[in-house]
């Protein structure tokens, strides 16, 4: 993974913000509301040959801004960093992505990671159809990063025991365990949800939101059409 800005060691024990390509698009949609909260002195592109090529117009009223498949954002007020992922990533290369995803937050000594993601609603167990559709994870023993949020139960199926399992989660998983392996800092945080509008959801991960949403399902309908 590279960044056309290349990042130092200026953003060491930052917090980096990860979004999972996952179900409804739940993550990316929080990562822009984020990214429109705060200010930001540093934005730009990344790439990865895994991750299919995309550029559209940034916001309305942005003359000549453009948007691309990845871009980081760093807050040095804010001692943070946010990786947006706007499209999809290749199936058969997405086990490369990971891997080259995880050397490069190694190789930045971020702080902490926070994941976010989401599941599908679909296959919640019992226990976890009433309450708080929010889930976390935590690599590390310090619950108090996420104390407000429910622990993310373990799969309990006889083929899976002990098993993070996420449904619709994207990379998710793939780039937790991996953390877990080394005990790199990170903590996942999942929200039950579907396919469809999932914006509301959104904001329960974010603020702010961008002027670009209202174009989100298009310009709808004029009235003169009735």
């Amino acid at each position: 993974m590279e960044t056309k800005v290349a990042l130092g060691e200026e953003v060491a024990g930052y917090t980096l913000v990860v979004p999972s390509v996952s179900i409804g698009n739940t993550a990316q949609l929080a990562v822009d509301l984020l990214t429109e909260t705060f200010e930001y002195q540093v934005e730009t592109q990344a790439r990865h040959n895994a991750v299919l090529p995309f550029a559209g117009p940034k916001d309305e009223g942005a003359s000549n801004a453009i948007v691309t498949e990845m871009q980081v954002h760093v807050s040095h007020t804010h001692k943070l960093v946010v990786l947006q992922i706007r499209s999809a990533i290749a199936r058969q290369r997405r086990e490369e992505f990971v891997q080259d995803l995880f050397k490069w937050i190694q190789s930045k000594s971020f702080g902490r990671t926070l994941l976010l993601t989401s599941t599908d609603a679909m296959h919640r167990i019992d226990s976890q159809l009433e309450g708080s559709p929010l889930r976390a994870l935590s690599t590390t023993d310090d619950s108090s990063t996420y104390a407000p949020l429910k622990t993310l139960e373990l799969h309990t199926d006889s083929a899976l025991p002990n098993s993070v399992f996420l449904p619709g989660g994207g990379f998710a998983r793939q780039l937790f365990l991996n953390a877990l392996e080394v005990d790199l800092p990170m903590t996942l945080v999942s929200i039950f949800t579907g396919p469809g509008d999932n914006t509301m959801q959104a904001h329960m991960l974010g603020l702010r939101v961008p002027s670009s949403w209202k174009l989100l399902f298009g310009r709808g309908f004029g009235p003169g059409l009735f």
